[in-house]
């Protein structure tokens, strides 16, 4: 679990060094909460999931960068998809053909990183 991983002493560690250091041109994520098989709570955790790793990603991906999210098809996935919005220049859904019909996985694919629209 990212969260686990972030708040590891030696990984913060890392991260602090990282903030001085590096920046990516993309950032993807594709990773799945362990699921419970409860619909409504494994897409709430995958969407917190996605929400740690954007905050990541506004602390280490450069202008213009990229940033490719799975996460699972929930009510509060729209509000997600329009804060991303004013973040990049294009955000897009997608479902690769080999997804499952009844899966509500899919990706989120976010193009040039602009920063905060509303500041």
């Amino acid at each position: 679990d990212i969260r686990e991983v972030l708040s590891s002493q030696k990984n913060g560690e890392i991260l602090k060094f990282l903030s001085k250091e590096v920046i990516f041109d993309v950032i993807v994520y594709d990773m799945a909460p362990k699921t419970t098989g409860v619909k409504f709570a494994d897409a709430d955790e995958s969407l917190e999931l996605s929400e740690e790793t954007f905050k990541i990603a506004k602390r280490f991906l450069k202008k213009k960068g990229h940033l490719v999210l799975k996460i699972f098809e929930s009510e509060e996935t729209a509000r997600f998809v329009k804060i991303l919005k004013d973040y990049f220049k294009t955000v897009k859904r997608f479902s690769p053909e080999a997804t499952r019909k009844q899966s509500r996985e899919f990706y989120i694919i976010c193009k040039e990183f602009i920063g905060d629209t509303n500041k």
